[in-house]
């Protein structure tokens, strides 16, 4: 997947999540946490970060598969990867943990 498509879910899921809100689907802390990535989303910055997501995503994958790491470990290490190299990745932060604050849903 491409970060201009992942950029375009994100929005999409975005615009999806704004419409449940006149349902009251979300709550307070919710709408907040949509109107800041909104807001404060870089796409030319968030592009940058994501390149460098994959580039290290690709070097951990063979380490990932061989040894069984939950999904948040893969982000503390990747995130760990980014301070050692003193990384902005301020927009991407933005997304995970928007990403881990949603309702998680199972597949029927």
């Amino acid at each position: 997947m491409s970060a201009f498509e992942l950029i375009d879910i994100l929005n999409s899921l975005l615009n999806n999540l704004k419409n449940r809100k006149n349902e009251h689907f979300i709550n307070t802390e919710m709408e907040i946490i949509i109107d800041s990535i909104e807001e404060e989303v870089n796409e030319d910055e968030y592009f940058n970060e994501f390149m460098a997501f994959i580039n290290i995503f690709q070097d951990k994958f063979d380490d990932w598969t061989k040894n069984v790491i939950s999904v948040e470990q893969k982000w503390v290490q990747i995130f760990n990867i980014f301070e050692e190299k003193d990384v902005n990745v301020s927009n991407l932060a933005m997304v995970v943990e928007f990403a881990f604050c949603l309702p998680c849903q199972t597949r029927q």
